[in-house]
C-alpha cells in the first residue's frame, strides 16, 4: 500500500485551520443577517398593527363637531386601544391639522394622525446599537354624511337616554344620539345593550353589565342640530272636525277619518282599525287607544298634537304611520308642537310602525311593557329625553323618505 506523505497531512491541518478561522470570522456575520432578517420581519408586523391604529385614530379624530383638542383625545384614546398608548414605551400620537406632508397639506380640514414608537434590537445588534423607530401616519378628510335614528334633545340631562330592565337597541346602520353635556348622558343599567353606533355630547355611565357592542362610540361631542328645529308647523284649522262627538269618540266608526282639527280629542275604539286618509291631523286634548286597536295612515299623513295632550299607547294598540313625502310636513308622521311638555307613554305590546319622523322636542318618551319599534325601514325618534325598558330596533333606509337627516360629516381615509 502506497504511503500518503506526511507533508500532506500537515497541508490538509493548514486548510482545516484556514477554513476554521474563516467560519468564526464569518459566523458572527451570518448569524447578524439571520437575525436581521428575524427582527425586520418584527418590526414589518409591529409597522403594520401601528397603521390600522393611525388609521383607526384618524377617523375618530375627523369626526365632525370635536375641537382639537378632543380630536387629539379622541385619537390617543382609539391608539391606545389598538396597544399604542401615548407616552409608554416611547409611544408618541400626535395630530396635525392640516397635515404636514403628503396631498393634503392645504386641506385645512383634513386631519393626520402620526404614530411612532422605538423598537430595540435585540439579536442584531451587530448593525445597530440603538433601537429602531417605526412611524406611521394615516390622513382623513370630511366625507359621508352619518345618518342618526334616536336623538335625545336635552342640552344638560343625565341620562337624556336611559336603557334598564335587560333593554336592548338594536341600530346596527345608524346612530343613537345625545345632545346633553352631562357626564351621564347616556345611562344604561341591568345588562342592557347597545349594538350600533353611538354619538353623545356628554359621557356615559354604564353597570351591571351594560355594554355598548356597537361602533363608533364616541363621547364629548359637540351637540348636533335639531333637524327640525327651523321647520314651521303649520297652524290649526279655526273650524273643528265633525268627525267626532264632544268625548272624542267617532261618530261614524266604520267611516275613515278626513284631515282635520280634533277639537275634543280622538279615540279609538277597541279591537278596532282605523284608517287616516292622506294629510295633517291637529289633535288637541285627549288622544285614547282603547285595548287592541290599530290607527293606520300609510299614504302620507302627519299627526300633531296641538295642545296639551293624555296620550298613552297600550295594550296591543298598533300606531302605523308613513309621514308625507311633500309639503310642510314632509319627513314628519308623528308631531308635538314645540311649546307642549309631558311624556308620551309606549307600553303593554304596543307598537310603533313609522316610516318617517316621531319628533316630541319638548317631551319625554318611555317605551316598556315589550312595546316596540319594528317593521319600518326608517324610523327617526327624537325627543328631549328618552327612556327605554324593552327591546327595540331602528332601521335607516331613507332614501325615498325626503326626512331630514340626523347626521354630522364623517371623515374618509384619503392617505
Amino acid at each position: 500500500m502506497r504511503k500518503i506523505p506526511a507533508s500532506s497531512f500537515k497541508l490538509l491541518s493548514e486548510a482545516r485551520g484556514a477554513i476554521a478561522i474563516q467560519v468564526a470570522v464569518a459566523l458572527p456575520v451570518l448569524i447578524g443577517f439571520t437575525a436581521l432578517g428575524i427582527e425586520m420581519t418584527t418590526l414589518f408586523v409591529h409597522q403594520k398593527r401601528m397603521q390600522s391604529a393611525a388609521d383607526a385614530a384618524v377617523v375618530a379624530a375627523g369626526s365632525t363637531g370635536l375641537t382639537t383638542a378632543q380630536s387629539l383625545a379622541a385619537a390617543r384614546a382609539v391608539a391606545g386601544t389598538n396597544g399604542f398608548v401615548n407616552g409608554t414605551n416611547g409611544t408618541v400620537v400626535t395630530l396635525n391639522t392640516p397635515p404636514t406632508s403628503g396631498t393634503n397639506i392645504s386641506t385645512q380640514s383634513a386631519r393626520e394622525v402620526v404614530i411612532s414608537k422605538p423598537y430595540p434590537l435585540y439579536l442584531a445588534k451587530l448593525f445597530a446599537d440603538s433601537p429602531i423607530t417605526v412611524r406611521t401616519r394615516s390622513v382623513a378628510i370630511p366625507g359621508r354624511q352619518s345618518v342618526g335614528c334616536v336623538l335625545a334633545l336635552s342640552p344638560s340631562l343625565s341620562g337624556a337616554i336611559t336603557i334598564n330592565n335587560n333593554a336592548s337597541v338594536a341600530n346596527s346602520n345608524c346612530e343613537i344620539v345625545a345632545n346633553s353635556t352631562s357626564s351621564s348622558a347616556l345611562v344604561m343599567l341591568n345588562n342592557t345593550t347597545i349594538t350600533g353606533p353611538v354619538y353623545l355630547a356628554g359621557g356615559t355611565s354604564l353597570s351591571a353589565s351594560a355594554q355598548i357592542t356597537g361602533r363608533p362610540l364616541i363621547t364629548n361631542g359637540s351637540p348636533l342640530a335639531d333637524p327640525y328645529g327651523g321647520v314651521s308647523l303649520p297652524s290649526a284649522p279655526t273650524v273643528c272636525s265633525t268627525q267626532t262627538n264632544s268625548a272624542g269618540d267617532l261618530v261614524s266608526p266604520t267611516a275613515a277619518l278626513n284631515p282635520g282639527r280634533f277639537c275634543n280629542g280622538l279615540v279609538i275604539p277597541t279591537n278596532r282599525t282605523v284608517t287616516l286618509n292622506p294629510g295633517v291631523y291637529f289633535i288637541d286634548g285627549k288622544f285614547e287607544f282603547k285595548n287592541n286597536s290599530a290607527l293606520t295612515g300609510t299614504s302620507g299623513v302627519t299627526i300633531i298634537l296641538n295642545s296639551t295632550p293624555n296620550f298613552t299607547v297600550g295594550n296591543g294598540v298598533v300606531l302605523t304611520l308613513t309621514a308625507p313625502t311633500t309639503g310642510t310636513t314632509a319627513g314628519l308622521a308623528f308631531v308635538a308642537r314645540p311649546t307642549l311638555s309631558g311624556t308620551v307613554s309606549v307600553q303593554n305590546g304596543a307598537a310603533l310602525i313609522v316610516e318617517g319622523a316621531i319628533y316630541l322636542p319638548s317631551m319625554d318618551i318611555t317605551f316598556s311593557g315589550n312595546s316596540r319599534t319594528s317593521g319600518a325601514q326608517c324610523t327617526q325618534l327624537i325627543a328631549r329625553r328618552i327612556i327605554v325598558t324593552t327591546s327595540l330596533s331602528f332601521q335607516a333606509n331613507c332614501v325615498a323618505s325626503n326626512i331630514k337627516a340626523i347626521g354630522r360629516s364623517q371623515p374618509i381615509l384619503a392617505e
